[in-house]
């Protein structure tokens, strides 16, 4: 029962994380059929910010500033997509633009620490011990923090009005156009809450664990992951997919073999892609155009 707590926590602290980014690439994705390929070296930096540029802030002014940092570095990736939709740009091609900006964010973060490790550093410190296994209070608080931010998302997405404007443009924009509702609205509040999704991803990231740009992708993957398992297109699917994969990634990591945890993941995600594309629930492909 003891270690049973201890692996719930430490699921839950790391998957609140992965969930958060599961629901920013789902949310893009639905409202815009653009997959938001940079969020793990999005995410990061928010534990930049975080780290670095806040650390002299109350933890929760940080994140307070992480969130709305997020939400212009959405409406900077609306406004690519804008551009790029005007240019004659597909979704592909988009998604692949996504990549690269964040791959260009990624750059210039291991430019400014030298290629080494960062932290945002931990919400709070000591721990407590329950049987023989010692649980961080920092992961405790971590995961509070970030289920709750999640709760929040998945509620606007799904109990506001907002939500059910996202949904109808997601589903049927031309009919949604002709009643009235304005998408490009609808699309740039979509890219606005994932980029505050991503960033508060990566600050909850960088507070659990030293990180570097090379932790992106295994952010990254996980969280698509997560959406995979699922649903990629339903925000609540992906959140609660991410919490499962994180579970069985901890499992994994702890009663398997942790150096051979990405192949585990990538062996996951190979299977669903192949045989169960919609994830848990059906009708929730992956699709770009």
């Amino acid at each position: 029962m003891s270690s049973l707590i201890a692996i719930l926590v430490d699921a839950l602290a790391f998957g609140a994380v992965y969930a958060l980014v599961a629901v920013g690439f789902s949310i893009v994705l639905r409202a815009s059929r653009v997959a938001q390929f940079g969020a793990g070296y999005v995410g990061l930096l928010g534990a930049v910010l975080l780290g670095n540029v806040f650390s002299a802030l109350p933890s929760w002014i940080g994140l307070v500033l992480c969130a709305i940092a997020g939400a212009v570095l959405g409406l900077v990736f609306y406004a690519m997509i804008v551009v790029g939709r005007r240019l004659g740009a597909s979704e592909v091609q988009l998604s692949l633009a996504c990549l690269a900006a964040g791959l260009l964010i990624g750059a210039i973060v291991d430019w400014s620490h030298n290629g080494g490790f960062f932290s945002a550093g931990p919400f709070v410190g000591g721990y407590f011990t329950i049987g023989s296994d010692a649980v961080l209070w920092n992961e405790v608080v971590t995961a509070i923090i970030g289920l709750a931010v999640l709760g929040l998302f998945c509620l606007v997405v799904s109990r506001t009005m907002l939500g059910k404007a996202m949904t109808a443009a997601a589903k049927a924009p031309d009919v949604a156009a002709v009643s009235g509702l304005q998408t490009s609205r609808v699309v740039m509040i979509a890219w606005v809450l994932a980029g505050t999704a991503l960033l508060l991803a990566g600050s909850l990231f960088g507070a659990l664990a030293p990180v570097s740009s090379n932790s992106a992708f295994p952010l990254a993957i996980k969280g698509f992951a997560g959406a995979v398992v699922g649903g990629v297109d339903s925000p609540g699917g992906a959140a609660l997919g991410a919490l499962l994969l994180s579970v069985l990634d901890v499992l994994f990591i702890r009663y398997v073999n942790a150096s051979y945890d990405e192949m585990f993941i990538f062996g996951l995600l190979f299977v669903l892609l192949a045989f169960r594309p919609s994830g848990l629930r059906r009708g929730a492909t992956l699709r770009l155009a």
